[in-house]
């Protein structure tokens, strides 16, 4: 894939749309991974298709994706562990980062060059509605480079955050939102992991940390516990696989109170425990169910409800409102989301990403990213000139998206002026070539990430 830039210094060219424009022909085609459907051991889970676009309706927009978060659930569908019925051969993943290219004729909330993301549940709108629809579910997710959504089910992004944080928030951000409504400064909160240190379950620590919430979080490995410790240093910690009354230890880290409030992950083999170290008239907000259903675990389960008091809600994700309401405070405090991110993988390594989730090595987000984020700035010297005013020159910068992480860029440089200093940023690299006349300069560089 080929993009052209055309630059005038000292202008600098970034991927958010603001300071270029990208000329390109009509796009009616898209790469997306569909499920293959097939649940045996070894096999592969995705399959790269190149289809059609669906035609764009009136109140429509065609979004370039840049970047698409994954979580534990598109691993397990793609295993075929989800507890509910899915399209076949869908389309994976409901978190995702764009940019508007085109609008319908009747699109009024929308304009190309807007940051957009899909909400995970396309008919949970003000929160109000009595349908639903789950984007990798019911219909196709967002694992592709383009996707066609009407507007209302599409919420502007923060403009500080990059692709791949802004991806993190439509369903992983917005659950931990929802499950955390109504808290208040030095509460606390218990936070289940069942998924290794999971998108849900580091979301909610941020805004739990930021919230000013007192943090308990359990999980099964040591290690990851370690590493949340070392981010937030007042965390406590029970490791739930060592120690299997942790419901208990939960009441002796409160003083036999109980947490205000749990985001609950486990489902029924967790649930009744979360409800007995939850204090009375708190709340458990149910965000998943990740265990087996096995009705043995929800004997005490009407029983310690009524005891307790306890208000338990379903979080499921949250609506269009939700997501404003979550971008507008990610905003006001300029919450960095860097951290959240364990790894990133390319657009053609999915099947690594789902394999690497579902062994659940991740601490925190996996990110595809579809797009090379790349800064060019070209500088005039003019140590080596006259006093004369230079006059504008272009450069012209071909960014070349290559297999795997190889990226390639070729500046072709055509100057006014017999010298001058031409720099490359790529991440916290920065790339200088002088040049004598014009001509071609090429460099090539190999990163995980490339930053603006």
């Amino acid at each position: 894939m080929t993009s052209e830039l055309l630059l005038t210094p000292p202008i600098l060219a970034t991927s958010r749309g603001a300071k270029y424009t990208l000329s390109s022909t009509a796009i009616t085609q898209r790469r997306a991974f569909r499920r293959t459907d097939d649940f045996t051991p070894g096999t592969p889970k995705l399959k790269l298709l190149q289809e059609a676009l669906p035609q764009l309706g009136p109140t429509q927009v065609l979004i370039k994706v840049h970047a698409v978060a994954l979580n534990y659930r598109d691993a397990n569908i793609a295993n075929g562990g989800n507890p509910w019925p899915v399209i076949p051969n869908g389309i994976l993943c409901n978190d995702a980062a764009g940019e508007v290219i085109a609008v319908g004729e009747k699109v009024a909330a929308l304009a190309v060059g807007n940051r957009v993301g899909p909400i995970t549940d396309t008919e949970n709108i003000s929160g109000r509605e009595t349908k639903r629809s789950w984007l990798a579910a019911d219909e196709d997710g967002v694992m592709a480079d383009h996707l066609v959504f009407d507007e209302a089910v599409l919420c502007n992004l923060p403009d500080y955050l990059d692709w791949e944080e802004a991806s993190v928030i439509p369903c992983a951000g917005v659950t931990a939102w929802s499950a955390l409504k109504g808290m208040s400064i030095g509460q606390t909160v218990l936070i289940q992991d069942r998924t290794g240190t999971g998108g849900v379950s580091v979301f909610a620590l941020k805004l739990a940390s930021a919230a000013g919430l007192r943090m308990i979080l359990t999980s099964s490995s040591d290690a990851k516990l370690q590493q949340m410790r070392e981010m937030y240093p007042s965390i406590l910690t029970v490791n739930y696989s060592k120690i299997p009354d942790w419901d208990i230890e939960v009441m002796k880290l409160t003083g036999g109170v109980g947490v205000d409030i749990v985001v609950e992950n486990g489902g029924a083999s967790s649930l009744v425990k979360s409800l007995k170290c939850t204090r009375r008239s708190g709340v458990v907000s149910q965000v998943g169910y990740l265990s087996g259903q096995d009705p043995s675990y929800l004997r005490e389960l009407i029983p310690t409800i009524i005891d307790r008091r306890i208000n338990l809600r379903g979080i499921n994700a949250g609506s269009r409102r939700d997501m404003e309401d979550l971008c507008a405070a990610l905003t006001a405090a300029r919450t960095p989301l860097k951290d959240l991110i364990d790894r990133t993988f390319a657009f053609q390594e999915a099947e690594e990403a789902v394999e690497y989730i579902w062994q659940g090595k991740q601490i925190g987000k996996i990110v595809l990213c579809l797009s090379v984020h790349l800064s060019v700035i070209v500088i005039m010297n003019s140590m080596h000139h006259s006093n004369k005013q230079p006059s504008k020159f272009p450069a012209r910068a071909i960014v070349t998206e290559t297999s795997g992480r190889d990226v390639e860029l070729v500046i072709a440089v055509f100057a006014c002026w017999p010298r001058f200093q031409c720099g490359r940023r790529v991440g916290k690299q920065l790339f200088n070539v002088f040049l004598c006349r014009p001509r071609i300069v090429q460099v090539t560089t190999t990163r995980d990430k490339f930053q603006l």
